[in-house]
């Protein structure tokens, strides 16, 4: 049986992972199967990821164009 919290093969969006929580979760996932991640933030993040796209969270044609942006499907989304 797999681990419950294994991603594997998975595509995860974070947003919000340059600091805080979204950070600490990079960390996380790469302990956990080190899926594919895409983040939606403003600032790149330190951590290891597939894709940054620069997204203003409070701004709906930022949020638009990022979600255009994301090769689908998406298998996991943290919205942080």
């Amino acid at each position: 049986m797999s681990h419950c919290f294994d991603y594997t093969d998975k595509r995860v969006v974070i947003t919000g992972a340059y600091s805080g929580v979204g950070a600490a979760l990079l960390e996380v996932l790469a302990e956990l199967g080190r899926p594919e991640v895409v983040v939606l933030d403003i600032k790149q993040p330190e951590g290891s990821v597939a894709q940054f796209i620069e997204t203003d969270m409070g701004n709906a044609s930022s949020v638009d164009a990022a979600i255009a942006a994301i090769d689908a499907p998406i298998d996991v989304l943290f919205n942080n």
